[in-house]
């Protein structure tokens, strides 16, 4: 069985992990975070000097190595659906919104993923693309090339945070869940119905108090346009703190909890270190959801 390390390359420091499949799941064998990470301009001087201090304790542990983008750092575009299959019209699509979002760039400099999102409550049908930047991937092989381990994968973080929601709560799996990703003044919000995507947004919010009206009137938009009615609601993020998930957890209309990465998780780590992991099991959910098989890969566009 292959061990994978997974690198989350946040935007307030780079969080690590690495995970092995065995019979009863996937064991956690390895967990950090650095503060350094990549820089405003793309300058990875930081980052390297800080993944070479670590580079005793991961080197010839692991096999292969997943990455994952913040979403800030994303180029998402939502448009009408095509059929699945008619990936030059798609291109033309993506292609044009390229050339009026940053006129400077062309389709090929992205490497883009599209998915299908379930028809809206009027039965209109959309699809989105998350375009990651060409740079950030030539980062991806940088980082490989100082890790010693081949970059099977690069994906986005509150995208690859679906599959670690339904991994570690499977009685979610044909439910409608809301996932809120929570940052410093926004929140990156999307929609799993049945597994598949209903919904991906952004709700900026201008303080801590009020981040439960912005909520509230985002899962209002949600009720009325996109789902009939939602199971759940789960928060996750370097911007969730104590207070928030307090606040959110008594005024959102669902039922509401925090987002536990490593719930169904073995592990043979250490006191201390399981320790941090009940601590800090919600800013983990990006490198998890990394480590397991893609959702709706099959309905997957890979540009």
């Amino acid at each position: 069985m292959q061990s994978t390390l997974t690198i989350h390359l946040g935007n307030d420091r780079t969080y690590i992990t690495a995970f092995e499949p065995t019979a009863k799941g996937l064991e956690l064998m390895y967990i950090n975070s650095i503060p350094e990470r990549i820089g405003i301009d793309g300058d990875i001087i930081e980052l390297k000097h800080g993944l070479e201090a670590i580079l005793p304790e991961l080197n010839g542990k692991f096999e292969k190595l997943r990455l994952c983008f913040p979403d800030e750092n994303i180029f998402v575009h939502q448009f009408p659906a095509v059929k699945s299959g008619n990936i030059e019209e798609v291109k033309q699509l993506l292609g044009l919104e390229i050339r009026q979002a940053y006129p400077q760039h062309s389709l090929e400099d992205y490497r883009s993923i599209v998915i299908p999102l379930i028809p809206k409550l009027d039965g209109k049908e959309m699809m989105i693309a998350m375009m990651i930047d060409r740079q950030q991937v030539h980062i991806g092989y940088v980082l490989s090339e100082i890790l010693g381990l081949p970059c099977e994968r690069m994906v986005v973080s509150q995208f690859s945070s679906h599959a670690a929601l339904l991994y570690n709560y499977p009685e979610q799996i044909d439910n409608t869940v809301i996932l809120f990703g929570v940052h410093d003044r926004f929140a990156d919000v999307s929609v799993l119905k049945k597994g598949e995507l209903a919904y991906y947004g952004l709700v900026p919010f201008n303080s801590n108090e009020g981040v439960a009206v912005a909520f509230e009137k985002e899962i209002e938009k949600l009720l009325t346009t996109y789902i009939p009615f939602a199971d759940s609601a789960f928060l996750f993020g370097p911007g969730l703190t104590s207070s928030i998930l307090s606040s959110l957890s008594s005024s959102l209309p669902v039922p509401t909890q925090r987002l536990n990465a490593f719930r169904m998780m073995t592990t043979q780590l250490n006191d201390r270190e399981r320790e941090y992991c009940i601590k800090s099991a919600h800013l983990y959910p990006p490198n998890v959801g990394a480590a397991l098989p893609e959702l709706q890969s099959s309905e997957m566009i890979k540009l």
